[in-house]
């Protein structure tokens, strides 16, 4: 119910301010990465630990860190389309659809098969007899440290590589 306006508020809002203090694209976006995205799945085991037994406590310790995953991932995608339509030049504009197109289509196979690990990660680590990190936590360790692969990937790239 929340992450839909939460993700406007970060594309409408915190992108554009973000943009004035951070003008580099690939630098914005591994600020985003790394300050948003990182502990914006890494953290949310904290609120059971901060606020056990009390619901309330919780769900205002959880907001802030749902805040951070909703529009962390809303600023990565949208920077990564600016850099694909940058990819392509100006001589080769028809390509831009496909091009943008198999990048959907990468998405949406992510979309399709992260549930079911997800869901098959969540159940073992729910019922794990072991501690952390390989307890309830687990899942949300993983999706954190798994955020790793595509900071690898911005810091490879340039700001020629991305230049619209």
């Amino acid at each position: 119910m929340l992450g839909g306006p939460m993700l406007l508020l970060g594309n409408l809002v915190l992108l554009p301010a973000l943009r004035r203090r951070i003008p580099s694209s690939l630098a914005l976006q591994r600020f985003a990465i790394c300050a948003m995205a990182i502990p914006g799945f890494a953290l949310f085991p904290l609120a059971a630990t901060c606020c056990a037994g009390d619901d309330g406590a919780a769900t205002l310790a959880v907001l802030p860190v749902f805040f951070l995953r909703i529009t962390s991932v809303g600023l990565i995608f949208t920077l990564s389309f600016q850099f694909i339509n940058g990819v392509v030049d100006e001589g080769h504009r028809s390509m831009l659809g496909g091009v943008t197109g198999a990048a959907q289509q990468a998405g949406n196979v992510a979309r399709f098969l992260t549930p079911s690990a997800s869901a098959w990660l969540v159940a073992w680590a729910n019922a794990s007899p072991y501690r952390f990190p390989l307890d309830h936590t687990l899942p949300f360790t993983l999706f954190g440290v798994a955020w790793l692969a595509p900071l690898y990937f911005n810091l490879r790239l340039k700001e020629a590589d991305v230049a619209a």
